[in-house]
């Protein structure tokens, strides 16, 4: 239990810190803004891009949500289909809520600054990918759980460039997400792998 604890308290002091830096700091800022600037063009990649961020809609992850939920009650029980849903769920609210409060309230005064635009921290692509691909780890069977972590890894990894590259968030932002992913799904869904 002590280890959860701390795994979560981690996790939820790495979004802090990773917003300070970012946006508290000049050096913070400039790390994020290098690649903001840099341009990627407009050829098949970049629309490639474009069209896999958009299919990424409320929708798809509320549906990607759903099928995880059901897999995770068939082969674990509804304790773990609770942790799901409780892990997906705070994931959501909670960066919803924190790229609202802090594009609004601004504590640090350096949301005007940012080019890509303020109250994107953290970003909700990033944690709501990083938490289905945890939440997808944590109840698929012992037999194939590291070809589903194989997959969620790449999801996870080219969501975040294709965020970056399409100058929707900066780094920063995609790490915040992943971070806040972390914080609920260690705290929310730590045990749904009993039972395999």
């Amino acid at each position: 239990m002590r280890r959860l604890r701390t795994r979560v308290g981690g996790a939820a002091l790495a979004v802090v810190a990773i917003y300070v830096i970012a946006v508290g700091t000049a050096a913070g800022r400039h790390v994020d803004v290098l690649l903001l600037r840099h341009d990627f063009g407009s050829g098949p990649l970049y629309r490639a891009a474009e069209y896999l961020l958009g299919a990424i809609t409320w929708a798809t992850v509320g549906a990607s949500g759903l099928a995880i939920t059901l897999w995770a009650l068939r082969r674990h029980g509804r304790g773990c289909a609770r942790r799901v849903i409780a892990g997906l769920a705070g994931t959501y609210l909670s960066a919803l809520a924190l790229s609202f409060a802090l594009g609004r309230i601004d504590p640090l005064g350096g949301e005007a600054r940012r080019v890509a635009g303020s109250g994107y921290y953290p970003s909700g692509h990033a944690a709501m990918v990083a938490a289905l691909a945890m939440a997808a780890v944590a109840a698929a069977p012992a037999t194939v759980r590291r070809i589903v972590a194989a997959f969620a890894v790449a999801a996870v990894a080219t969501v975040a460039v294709v965020l970056v590259v399409l100058n929707s968030h900066y780094p920063s932002d995609v790490a915040g997400g992943w971070a806040l992913a972390v914080a609920w799904m260690a705290g929310a869904a730590p045990r749904c792998r009993c039972g395999d």
